[in-house]
């Protein structure tokens, strides 16, 4: 005798779909968001350590604009 319990989920193909798109549309997001905040986080680092002045606060700003959104993107 099997007494083990589970649930059974009748779904249909265009569900099933559906939520797989969800799924990618997130991973996909994820990923963006990776990818913008390593860059943003790098150039934020570059910009800090510059012997240089001429590229200025806009720089560093937009850098860490750019690390802000990766890391919202990721969690969120």
């Amino acid at each position: 005798m099997n007494n083990k319990k589970g649930i059974v989920l009748e779904s249909s193909n265009e569900e099933i779909e559906k939520l797989s798109r969800k799924w990618e549309k997130w991973e996909n997001r994820k990923k963006l968001g990776e990818r913008l905040l390593k860059i943003g986080s790098s150039g934020f680092i570059v910009t800090l350590l510059s012997p240089f002045d001429f590229e200025g606060p806009l720089a560093e700003i937009a850098t860490a604009v750019l690390a802000g959104t990766g890391f919202a993107l990721k969690e969120f």
